[in-house]
């Protein structure tokens, strides 16, 4: 449930170009999904953005990244190894289309709940990151993640 109000949320995903005045165009495309939320509680909106993993560090979402980099990565390992190369290859594509498309759906509440979440526990603004530092963390996450899984895979002897 999301208890905040559309002042607690901009104050927490502003960014340092956002005035009350004058306020960017994908700040604004939060707000409006934080209006038809509170009206109609859909879920449901359109994110095109999120279909990079750049976006989740972008707004310091690192708990949420962190995840959709692993759980990825743990599938196609799983599939490979259940359902061969050729096979697995189909599985992966088909899971990652899904996988895509549904994050990409559901990213905006995802953010409103994670803004929520911060809120209640006191943190007033969060933010973004600037855009080389984001991409920075994404790919030493990505490099770090495939190093660690396919070493443990490695071990356990399933590659």
């Amino acid at each position: 449930m999301i208890n905040i109000t559309r002042e607690q949320f901009f104050e927490f995903i502003k960014t340092k170009k956002d005035k009350a005045e004058a306020i960017t165009s994908a700040t604004q495309h939060y707000l409006n999904f934080f209006d038809k939320y509170q009206k109609t509680a859909k879920k449901g909106n359109w994110n095109w953005a999120s279909s990079f993993l750049v976006w989740f560090f972008y707004r310091r979402m690192y708990e949420y990244g962190f995840f959709i980099t692993v759980l990825p990565l743990m599938l196609y390992l799983i599939n490979y190894k259940i359902f061969g190369v050729e096979l697995g290859e189909v599985v992966n594509g088909c899971l990652s289309i899904c996988f895509l498309v549904f994050w990409m759906r559901y990213a905006d509440y995802g953010y409103l709940y994670y803004a929520s979440k911060k809120i209640f526990k006191g943190k007033k603004t969060s933010g973004v990151h600037n855009k080389l530092f984001a991409i920075f963390i994404t790919f030493v996450i990505i490099f770090f993640v495939s190093v660690f899984i396919g070493l443990a895979f490695y071990l356990i002897g399933w590659v």
